[in-house]
């Protein structure tokens, strides 16, 4: 099975089993020969007029001439450390990323440059690219290390080991890419880092689904109120607040709560009936932010900017990445939102005055059960929270003699966003336990309660993970926690 790039169809879904599945890669030939074209008319260029990063320097020193050579990817893989770096699927995220962007045909690269990058991709090879060093104008002190591994230098992964490169590209006969003109900003003017942030997005839109079915679980195990799902009231949201909202009534098709709203009181809390609003929301901001992913992951970012209609070269900003990383952050200030929402609803799981069930979700009041929960939830929600500080808009004091005076830093927003889903992700795994505890004490009490259908499925798919707390004695939550965070981390656990 193999996946062809053609710069303007890679899709999400494409991305991640390229990235995750080790799915190999063709370039398209027509978009090759495009990319034969860009390059000639680069190399024409180079006679005729000033060419940024092939006549002249980059940055402060656009204004001197300077012949382009290896030295550019050395002198800019100048982090601290190569340490931490992308794991295997992040630096395949990145590979992929930058190869269709070449092939996207308006960069002065050879398309020798693009298929090095399918070969070390088809052929496994995993580089050392560290998680430091780039601000979002292009990932200039970031990408180098690829191409230090495209021309054999620099250092890759093999068998969890740091080696040279240039051992392993001989072990799997890979010959070194040539450096000649147009190479160099070819490898390095790039939002690569974009191919990861569409893994975050991925995984993210994902868990925000599992956290509507947890919801819909919970709703039913509180035997909560669902008036303010009313077709009438939600229809007159056209928004990601009515779809939330109907995706919650299909999960609660065939609940006793749609046939025996029987209540003590009028309505719930406002973590309940504000949900749908806040994730609904949060979504929206997903699909917008997914949106302008995959167009920047579809579209050139290379500066210079390779004209083929024009025949000429022309300066270019597309390697700031400001159009995805604004929606991007949005996405992750908006997220404790929804987390706000999780760690309300387990909180009260534990009052027996809110639910009619026994404090703590354990039969015997002896025991502690599960109120230590809600203060694990307490401190996830900290810690999304925490994080808001990296999505905030930030710049820099003029950097190379001031040319380069603002910067979206759309590095840290990616990495800071893998630990935000880390974080809603545990959360999750709390609010599922939670809840699942809630539904075996309710359904205890009265047999012919029935759970909707979606509900059901999320139900027995959590006890085939993680068993009920027992009745006897106390036990340490953190195995089952960890078992059924791990399901939900690996995709086992899906939304029904």
């Amino acid at each position: 099975m193999s996946y062809t790039i053609n710069g303007d169809n890679l899709t999400l879904d494409n991305l991640v089993v390229i990235a995750r599945e080790n799915v190999e890669v063709e370039a398209d030939p027509e978009a090759l020969a495009n990319m034969q074209e860009a390059h000639e008319i680069y190399m024409d260029a180079l006679d005729t007029q000033e060419v940024y990063g092939g006549n002249v320097g980059v940055g402060k020193e656009k204004d001197r001439q300077i012949w382009e050579n290896a030295n550019m990817l050395r002198t800019h893989a100048a982090v601290v450390s190569d340490e931490p770096y992308f794991d295997k699927q992040d630096a395949r995220a990145i590979m992929i990323a930058r190869a269709n962007g070449l092939i996207n045909a308006h960069t002065g690269g050879k398309p020798t440059v693009a298929m090095k990058l399918v070969e070390l991709l088809n052929k496994d090879v995993h580089p050392v690219i560290p998680q430091k060093g780039a601000v979002g104008l292009g990932d200039i002190n970031m990408l180098p290390y690829l191409g230090l591994v495209m021309i054999g230098e620099g250092s890759v992964i093999d068998n969890g080991n740091i080696v040279p490169s240039i051992d392993i590209l001989k072990e799997k006969n890979i010959k070194p890419l040539a450096i000649e003109p147009g190479v160099e900003l070819a490898v390095l003017s790039s939002n690569a880092v974009t191919g990861v942030g569409a893994l975050v997005i991925y995984d993210l839109e994902r868990l925000l689904n599992l956290g509507i079915a947890a919801y819909s679980l919970s709703l039913e195990a509180y035997h909560g109120h669902t008036d303010f799902l009313d077709p009438e009231i939600i229809n007159l949201r056209k928004s990601g607040q009515r779809a939330v909202s109907e995706r919650i009534l299909d999960q609660l098709k065939g609940s006793y709560l749609l046939t025996a709203p029987e209540r003590t009181k009028i309505q719930d809390e406002l973590s309940y009936r504000v949900f749908p609003s806040s994730m609904g929301s949060v979504l929206d901001a997903v699909a917008y932010a997914k949106d302008k992913l995959l167009n920047h992951l579809n579209s050139s970012d290379d500066n210079p900017h390779v004209s083929r209609s024009k025949k000429k070269v022309i300066p270019s900003a597309n390697f700031v990445s400001y159009e995805w990383v604004i929606p991007y952050k949005a996405v992750f200030q908006a997220l404790p939102e929804v987390a706000d929402s999780a760690v309300q609803i387990i909180k009260n799981f534990m009052y027996s005055e809110k639910t009619g069930l026994p404090d703590n979700l354990t039969l015997d009041e002896n025991l502690g059960g599960l109120r230590s929960l809600p203060h694990t939830a307490a401190e996830l929600l900290h810690d999304i929270r925490a994080l808001r500080g990296a999505f905030e808009s930030d710049s820099i004091t003029g950097l190379e003699r001031g040319i380069e005076d603002q910067a979206p830093y759309s590095l840290t927003a990616v990495l800071k966003s893998q630990e935000a889903i880390k974080h809603y992700r545990e959360l999750l795994t709390v609010a599922l336990y939670t809840a699942t505890q809630a539904w075996d004490l309710r359904r205890g009490r009265e047999q012919s309660r029935t759970l909707g259908t979606g509900s059901q499925k999320l139900y027995d798919a959590v006890r085939s993970i993680v068993p009920a707390y027992p009745t006897d004695n106390d036990i340490s939550l953190t195995p089952y926690t960890k078992q059924l965070s791990q399901a939900i981390g690996s995709g086992n656990l899906q939304a029904f």
